[in-house]
């Protein structure tokens, strides 16, 4: 698994596919949780699965959880209460690339923007 995501208020496993699988009684450390809004649909699912398996262990470890509205609407949560902007899963890989540099060189900001990764942007506050 890549994810867990709640459905139906059972937790369940997601892999880097966006296929739901495994139940698990409480949340596995290690694995990012994602959260979505009502009738986001499998495509969405899928979308946050890609970007979840593109992020580097060292990343994930830092990702609270992973927002989903639209297949194109994503966002990361920091456990230390930063956000990303991702976007969709294109480029997935060169995104969490950019993050890392990003997080590296400005560490004190509230929000990095990362959804066209050669353009990225950070900013003083989350919104």
């Amino acid at each position: 698994p890549v994810a867990v995501v709640s459905i139906g208020g059972r937790l369940r496993a997601l892999d880097e596919t966006g296929t739901v699988f495994w139940d698990y009684k409480k949340a596995p450390r290690g694995l990012p949780m994602v959260n979505t809004v009502t009738g986001t649909n499998s495509d969405a699912l899928r979308e946050a699965a890609a970007v979840a398996s593109a992020l580097p262990p060292d990343l994930a470890k830092t990702v609270d959880h992973v927002e989903v509205t639209t297949v194109d609407s994503i966002s990361l949560e920091l456990r230390n209460d930063k956000r990303v902007v991702w976007g969709s899963s294109a480029q997935s890989d060169t995104k969490a690339d950019v993050l890392v540099a990003l997080m590296k060189a400005e560490p004190d900001v509230a929000r990095y923007d990362v959804s066209v990764p050669g353009q990225p942007v950070t900013s003083k506050s989350v919104d």
